[in-house]
C-alpha cells in the first residue's frame, strides 16, 4: 500500500514539472527590440517631418513668411532695377565722358597725357558699371527666386516642418548677405567721392587747357555728388532686411498677419468698486 502511494505521487509530480505550466516556464523568452540593437531613427531634436498644419505655432509662422517673402521679392525688385538702371546711365555716362577725353587727346591745344589718363579711367569704370546695370536688370535676385520656390511648396503642400526651419535659416543667412553687400556699396560709394576730390585736386593744374580744366570740374563733380549719394543711401536698409525684422518681431509676439509697427495714445474709462476716473494708455 505504501508503495503504491509513493508511485502515485512520483508520477504527479513528473506530471506537474512537464505540464502546460511549466513547458511554457521553461520557454526561452523572445528577445526585445531593444535587445536587437535596431534603434528607432530619430530626427534633429525639435523638427518633426511632416506637413505643416494649418493652425499651431507652425502655421502661424508659415503665414508669416507668406507675407516677409513677397515684401522682400517686391521690395528687391523694385531696388534691383532702380540700380540696373542708374548702372547703364552711370555706365554709358562715362564710356562718353571717355571717349571725349580720348578725343581731345588727340589734339596738340591740350594735355595729352592728362587727358588720355582720364579717358582711359572714365572708359573702364563705364563699362564695369554698364555690364553691372545690365545684370541688376537680367537677372532676377535671389528673393525673388527664394519666394517663387515658396509659392510652389505651398501650393502643392508640400511644405513640412523641416522645410519651413531650412526656409528660416536660408532667410536669415540671405539677411546676413545683404548687410554685407550694404557695407560693400557704402565704402564703393566713399572711394568714388574720393575719386571725384582727387579729380578736383587736379584740375588747377596750370599746363591744362581751358576745356580739360572745366571737363575736370565736371567730372570731378559728378563723382562727388554720385559717391556721396551712394554713401548716405547705403545707410537704408534692404527689403531683406527690413523683411526679417518684421518677421522675428512678428513671430516673438505671435502676430498672423506680419508685424506692422503702430503707435498712439487712447483714453481708457477706469471703473472699480471704489473709484470711477478716466485713463490713458499709450502703444509703440
Amino acid at each position: 500500500m505504501m508503495v503504491r502511494l509513493a508511485w502515485l505521487l512520483t508520477v504527479l509530480t513528473a506530471a506537474t514539472i512537464v505540464g502546460p505550466n511549466g513547458a511554457e516556464a521553461q520557454k526561452p523568452e523572445t528577445p526585445r527590440e531593444s535587445d536587437t540593437g535596431d534603434e528607432p531613427e530619430v530626427g534633429p531634436p525639435g523638427v518633426e517631418e511632416g506637413p505643416v498644419p494649418a493652425m499651431g505655432p507652425d502655421g502661424i509662422q508659415a503665414e508669416l513668411l507668406d507675407t516677409v517673402f513677397e515684401q522682400a521679392a517686391i521690395g528687391t525688385r523694385k531696388a534691383r532695377q532702380l540700380a540696373g538702371l542708374a548702372g547703364v546711365v552711370g555706365g554709358v555716362t562715362l564710356l562718353g565722358l571717355g571717349a571725349w577725353r580720348l578725343s581731345e587727346s588727340s589734339d596738340s591745344r591740350s594735355n595729352n597725357e592728362y587727358s588720355r589718363g582720364l579717358g582711359v579711367m572714365f572708359t573702364t569704370l563705364g563699362m564695369v558699371d554698364l555690364t553691372t546695370g545690365i545684370i541688376a536688370l537680367k537677372r532676377a535676385s535671389h528673393e525673388e527666386r527664394r519666394h517663387a520656390r515658396w509659392k510652389k511648396h505651398r501650393a502643392n503642400k508640400e511644405l513640412t516642418q523641416l522645410e519651413l526651419a531650412r526656409y528660416e535659416g536660408e532667410f536669415e543667412a540671405s539677411t546676413r548677405i545683404r548687410n554685407s553687400q550694404r557695407m560693400l556699396v557704402r565704402w564703393n560709394g566713399l572711394t568714388h567721392a574720393l575719386a571725384g576730390v582727387i579729380v578736383l585736386s587736379l584740375a588747377p593744374i596750370p599746363d591744362l587747357s581751358r576745356r580739360g580744366r572745366n571737363s575736370a570740374l565736371i567730372v570731378g563733380s559728378v563723382f562727388v555728388g554720385a559717391g556721396a549719394a551712394t554713401f548716405g543711401l547705403s545707410f537704408r536698409p534692404t527689403a531683406n532686411e527690413k523683411a526679417w525684422e518684421q518677421y522675428k518681431n512678428g513671430k516673438a509676439g505671435g502676430r498672423s498677419g506680419g508685424y506692422e509697427p503702430s503707435g498712439g495714445w487712447f483714453i481708457q474709462p477706469m471703473i472699480s468698486d471704489r473709484e470711477l476716473g478716466v485713463g490713458m494708455r499709450g502703444t509703440f
